[in-house]
């Protein structure tokens, strides 16, 4: 086969795979975690004067709104009352359709983090919430009715911030990454039907990362990417959970990578820093070889620390914790614009119809045209308290805000 005809299946696949992850918000940051959809239904500005819906949960939380067809899920918890719960809501008009709870004893964490900051996953099968606590790492997953399916313990937990890592799931596959400091860390794969263990990679490391990861469609079989601030950034293949490569870019000073790794199909963008330290964005690409990784730029200028990047038409959209959004040439590193919006970001960026929308703590939702031309910014008060990144679906934004779930469109 020709190069310019592998070229081309390359091409093919990657958007095949990204497509037909489109159809539903079934994970931290929508489709492989991109951020980026285009919804025909929905355009800023919303009306925030106007909710569609408003419902107030048992239990606040971090973690952030995910939808499968017809409901969103989301997970919280109530220190006081020592119960974590998975609610699933009607999309359409906000009602409870069901609520899970299971008991857990309070922990150290850190007081912006909590107990419910990882976000579920969902597929046609099942709803996946990780727990975490010094006693155990629970892996439930849920039947879309509210029944356990399955369980499993996957050992004991420890990190002085507390947890906050995602697990995701792709074609029946559920991937974690579960890096800490005081256990044996690692990578894992899970049957979603069983529950069983497909592969356990052992990772180094004894740093927790909050980092969750991300599905890169290569042409010679799909590796999934996480990314850790020792460990680098590496690339193991969804069948065997071999290390098909690695990266180790971030330094070895104090630092935690909190962001995920993200991917357009063609280039890898990761970060790891420290809040008031030393930040670095490392830019990948993959030849035909699936091992043929080559670092295309690294940035250590406006690199966020907590929100996750989008990549979009060769460019890197940046909005750091402290409010300075950026453009970047991705192949290049080289700054094409940046711009101080104001604010302190928890939540994650998304682009929705090629717009760039970024949702500060105290509610104010500030958006701009996703461009290498320098945009004005736009801004709405939403006077919600959002540190977890928004949902889009059938033509709505969906905030969660501690124990607030609220749909505008």
């Amino acid at each position: 086969m020709t190069k310019l005809r592998l070229t081309f299946l390359y091409v093919i696949l990657s958007a095949t795979v990204l497509q037909a992850q489109h159809t539903n918000w079934n994970r931290f940051r929508g489709p492989n975690g991109s951020g980026v959809v285009t919804d025909t239904a929905f355009s800023m500005p919303f009306d925030t004067k106007r909710a569609v819906w408003r419902t107030e949960t048992l239990g606040h939380g971090n973690s952030s709104p995910v939808i499968f067809d017809d409901r969103l899920y989301i997970t919280a918890a109530d220190a006081g009352q020592g119960l974590r719960y998975v609610h699933c809501i009607d999309l359409a008009t906000g009602n409870q359709i069901w609520s899970e709870s299971v008991k857990f004893e309070q922990f150290k964490s850190n007081k912006r983090n909590g107990f419910a900051s990882s976000t579920p996953a969902v597929d046609k099968q099942h709803v996946y919430v990780l727990w975490q606590s010094p006693e155990e790492t629970s892996l439930i997953a849920y039947e879309h009715n509210g029944d356990i399916s399955w369980q499993r313990n996957l050992g004991p937990f420890s990190a002085g911030p507390g947890a906050a890592t995602s697990p995701i799931v792709d074609d029946g596959v559920v991937y974690l990454c579960l890096d800490q400091e005081k256990y044996d860390s690692s990578l894992l794969a899970v049957d979603g039907n069983t529950g069983a263990t497909i592969w356990n990679t052992t990772r180094e490391t004894q740093r927790t990362g909050y980092s969750t990861p991300c599905i890169f469609p290569h042409s010679k079989g799909k590796q999934v990417v996480f990314s850790h601030s020792y460990e680098g950034v590496v690339g193991v293949d969804t069948q065997s959970g071999k290390i098909l490569w690695q990266e180790i870019p971030f330094g070895d000073h104090s630092q935690r990578a909190i962001g995920s790794p993200v991917t357009d199909g063609k280039l890898i963008a990761a970060a790891s820093g420290f809040t008031t330290g030393v930040k670095n964005l490392t830019v990948l690409s993959l030849g035909s070889e699936p091992t043929a990784i080559k670092e295309l730029a690294r940035l250590t200028r406006n690199v966020p620390h907590c929100p996750t990047p989008i990549i979009l038409d060769d460019h890197l959209y940046l909005c750091t914790d402290k409010g300075i959004l950026s453009c970047v040439n991705a192949q290049t590193g080289d700054s094409v614009w940046a711009i101080r919006i104001g604010g302190e970001y928890y939540s994650s960026p998304i682009c929705v119809n090629r717009t760039i929308i970024c949702c500060d703590r105290d509610g104010v939702v500030r958006y701009v045209p996703a461009s290498p031309a320098k945009p004005a910014v736009k801004t709405l008060e939403t006077e919600l308290d959002i540190t977890a990144t928004p949902a889009i679906a059938n033509g709505m934004i969906l905030f969660r805000a501690g124990k607030t779930v609220v749909a505008y469109k």
